[in-house]
């Protein structure tokens, strides 16, 4: 954490045009920390999963967790009676949900092009709020 902090330290507004976050269980669990340094520099964040618009995050880009938990239930309904996972197919979950948090692409600082908004499968109103930091468990 302290790595990211140092990082975090050394973003500096007019270098950078955004933050892109990738998704880590360190990163996810500094969102706040993550969201915070970057609307102090008024630095727009790209998270990717919807869950992620937070605080003053622009978007959250990835996976929807409906369609992975029902990828993650059709292989059960397989294993559980006995099917061997090496029978299982690959699949994927080709498509992304994109979620844009409204108040923030309101921003004086940020122009959104209308057809962004129009193509973000939603337009967040609300957004929920995380502390800061998060400890890690022990």
């Amino acid at each position: 954490m302290d790595e990211l902090r140092a990082g975090l330290g050394r973003v500096k507004a007019g270098e950078v045009d955004a933050l892109l976050i990738l998704p880590d269980a360190m990163v996810k669990s500094q969102t706040g920390l993550i969201v915070d340094t970057a609307r102090a520099r008024k630095l727009p964040t790209l998270f990717p999963a919807r869950t992620s618009v937070v605080g003053g995050n622009l978007a959250g880009n990835g996976v929807s967790d409906y369609a992975a938990g029902r990828l993650e239930a059709r292989h059960l309904r397989r294993l559980l009676p006995g099917t061997s996972p090496s029978e299982l197919p690959v699949e994927r979950i080709d498509r992304l949900e994109l979620v844009i948090y409204l108040k923030t692409a309101r921003a004086p600082s940020l122009t959104i092009p209308p057809s962004l908004l129009r193509r973000a499968d939603e337009v967040a109103q609300r957004s929920l709020r995380l502390p800061a930091t998060v400890d890690p468990p022990a």
